[in-house]
């Protein structure tokens, strides 16, 4: 958090933060003043004071990182004031109260927004998934290229560089592939789905601060104990594994999902898949991409959400033999579609497991059902 200070340098800062508006009352200084195009404005809100989330950050524009809110008692400290009742009273601000319960869980996913954020401004720089790990792909020795973008240019365009990070066109045809795959995990994660209840929290065990930094390891690995308390997995051959999951997650040129479809046009990585990369290439370089991007990164994940034409994430409970609910022995519910790639599972699946025990599950479920009758 930032409240500005009281030397000179902060309220300067601070005015020019706030918004500004034209001071109708302000007399120019003199008549040769009057006949030029000046305009005097003032600062808004400035009295109120003006605070900052986390860092202001520079892409051709500013803006706060998304879903930082600060607690109450973070609140409270600030203004200096024992409750936000006294805020309330001291602003004179009018709150319309809910009649029942608490608001959303704080771990909520925000998987209804308009879009994921870029995950190089997570980590405040640019980054590759690999990250020394796993060597790039190598695709502009295979000869694919990818079409430079359209760009504004001009006097009146000001583009800002300052962050360390670069636009698409600055980047190789590797790098801009390499970006987007580690952006995939870190959107699935952040547009998986919640519990119905609003008290509750996302389905997923990972905590806001792990979602953040989550990492294409977490689908190499059938141990769901940080992951998932409960979902239901279906076992897919190799055909299915690349033509349907695959295919979903990372479409050929020329194909795409439904535009009501939900997740797809949510996910910052998938957007930029099919605009960026499949869009500015010709058939022969996106082919080549698609199969090696494949090969060395999505035939290695053990799991990945189970994808439809409509959305990524499905919770509906499946009832045919090929799909089996964990954990077993408790009633199933609406949770997570996960689709198993069979070149592991079938060595790897002793290694299977799960969050919170049955009976855990079970108490939960009690406590679910008594929040429901209260309601």
């Amino acid at each position: 958090m930032y409240r500005q200070g009281e030397n000179d340098l902060d309220k300067i800062l601070t005015k020019a933060a706030c918004q500004h508006i034209v001071d109708d009352d302000g007399d120019a200084d003199s008549d040769e003043d009057a006949d030029e195009e000046t305009t005097t404005t003032v600062p808004i809100m400035y009295n109120r004071g003006l605070f900052f989330v986390s860092d202001v950050v520079t892409d051709r524009a500013f803006r706060l990182p998304q879903g930082r809110i600060p607690s109450k008692d973070v609140i409270c400290a600030i203004y200096k004031s024992a409750t936000m009742a006294c805020i309330e009273e001291k602003f004179q601000m009018v709150v319309l109260k809910r009649k029942r319960g608490g608001g959303a869980h704080p771990e909520r996913t925000a998987n209804k927004r308009g879009k994921t954020m870029d995950v190089q401004y997570i980590a405040g720089q640019c980054m590759l998934p690999h990250g020394g790990t796993r060597q790039p792909m190598k695709l502009a020795e295979a000869g694919v290229k990818i079409r430079k973008a359209l760009q504004m240019s001009g006097e009146d365009v000001a583009l800002d560089h300052d962050n360390g990070c670069h636009s698409d066109n600055e980047m190789t045809v590797d790098q801009v592939v390499e970006q987007i795959l580690y952006q995939f995990p870190y959107d699935l994660m952040q547009i998986s789905p919640n519990f119905k209840s609003r008290r509750k929290g996302a389905q997923t065990l990972l905590t806001r601060g792990q979602r953040e930094g989550v990492t294409a390891n977490v689908f190499k690995s059938f141990d769901f104990s940080q992951v998932f308390a409960r979902f239901q997995y279906c076992v897919v051959d190799e055909d299915k594994w690349y033509n349907h999951v695959f295919g979903h997650l990372f479409p050929a040129k020329g194909e795409r999902p439904p535009e009501n479809a939900q997740n797809y046009h949510t996910a910052t990585y998938f957007r930029r898949w099919v605009t960026n990369v499949m869009n500015r290439q010709s058939p022969h370089s996106a082919d080549i991409t698609r199969k090696k991007v494949y090969k060395e990164f999505f035939k290695e994940l053990r799991w990945v959400p189970y994808p439809h034409s409509h959305r990524i994430w499905d919770t509906k409970v499946m009832d045919t033999r090929s799909w089996v609910y964990v954990p077993k022995g408790v009633t199933k519910t609406a949770t997570v579609q996960l689709a198993f790639n069979a070149r592991f599972w079938w060595k790897e699946r002793a290694t299977l497991s799960v969050g919170p025990t049955v009976e855990e599950l079970r108490q939960e479920e009690e406590e679910s059902s008594i929040d429901e009758e209260n309601e």
